[in-house]
């Protein structure tokens, strides 16, 4: 009798060129287009020191398609050798863009999965944010995005550093991410 409905909500617009990861490791990627992969912050963004990096990997974190679905990639460290690693493993090949926090098109998604969530009738809604979405909006903005599901169910959640969500047969990780779990029992009720 139970049903469980996952969405999520990315709301980053891809920025700029792609690039191919050519060298990596695990988690950490050495080389884009064969240039160190802290090329791409500096060179486009203007960006030049490591605490420069965890700041603006907030607003400017790398996005890549894993399995047919885009996710955000928030860089962790900044080696010497203009290395950086990321919270999961990526693979060579993989293509990775820039990518931003568009305020409308985050708004856009979050009504958008509001009105599917609306539809499932749920009993109540559980929400997980990643931490750097708090980071993005601010302590007094965070609210638009969340609060809302307040409307359709009881909601609450807390944030994380990581967003994990089952795909098509296929675990993510996610990072900036707001996750929705819409959980009832029985059938939709109006």
């Amino acid at each position: 009798e139970m049903h469980v409905k996952c969405s999520y909500i990315l709301g980053w617009k891809a920025l700029g060129k792609k690039f191919r990861v050519t060298d990596c490791e695990n988690n950490i990627i050495h080389t884009l287009d064969g240039k160190p992969a802290f090329e791409i912050y500096k060179t486009y963004l203007g960006i030049n020191a490591s605490d420069e990096l965890e700041i603006s990997a907030f607003w400017f974190p790398m996005l890549i398609e894993k399995n047919g679905v885009e996710c955000i990639r928030n860089p962790i460290e900044l080696y010497p050798d203009g290395s950086i690693s990321i919270s999961v493993k990526i693979e060579k090949g993989d293509v990775i863009r820039l990518a931003y926090g568009d305020p409308n098109s985050i708004i856009d998604s979050v009504k958008q999965v509001m009105r599917e969530i609306a539809e499932f009738s749920p009993s109540i809604v559980r929400l997980f944010s990643c931490g750097g979405r708090f980071f993005y909006w601010g302590e007094e903005r965070i609210s638009m995005e969340t609060d809302h599901f307040d409307a359709i169910a009881p909601a609450s959640g807390f944030y994380t550093r990581g967003e994990l969500l089952k795909v098509d047969s296929f675990l993510h990780l996610f990072n900036s991410t707001l996750l929705v779990v819409a959980i009832r029992e029985g059938e939709p009720t109006d």
